[in-house]
């Protein structure tokens, strides 16, 4: 076998587990669809592109995270291991969730290139991705 020996990659099948991961599911799906939506909306989006935006973004969903569809996408992968429970769903899951935690940092950088200083005065008002904390402000 490509992957070796299959009892290594033991599944735990814990129905609560997968219950959680498909209520997960809900939010990560929210949030991916609502950022798409306030960025076709109020971005300025030019080509087929939706997230090449030529307007600052402010609103929506944006209003109360800066990253929601790389925040969203993070918590589909945590569902998916949720879901599968298995060593090799973790191992997958944990980098995928850490490569969209780096992907939105990346963003963010490049975001500061592309706005400047609006960028950065919205920066200190909307946190990357703690919702609680953005709904308080």
């Amino acid at each position: 076998m490509l992957i070796g020996d299959v009892r290594r990659w033991v599944r735990v099948d814990c129905a609560w587990l997968q219950v959680v991961a498909f209520v997960l599911y809900v939010p990560a799906a929210f949030l991916v669809l609502s950022a798409l939506l306030s960025l076709n909306r109020r971005g300025r989006v030019r080509g087929s592109d939706p997230t090449a935006t030529t307007a600052l973004v402010q609103g929506g969903i944006y209003a109360v995270l800066r990253q929601p569809m790389t925040l969203g996408l993070a918590i589909w992968s945590v569902a998916l291991m949720m879901v599968f429970q298995s060593l090799l769903a973790v191992l997958l899951g944990a980098a995928s969730a850490l490569c969209f935690r780096m992907a939105a940092k990346e963003e963010a950088a490049h975001n500061m290139a592309k706005f400047g200083d609006p960028y950065r005065r919205y920066m200190v008002h909307v946190p990357m991705w703690n919702p609680f904390a953005g709904r308080r402000r």
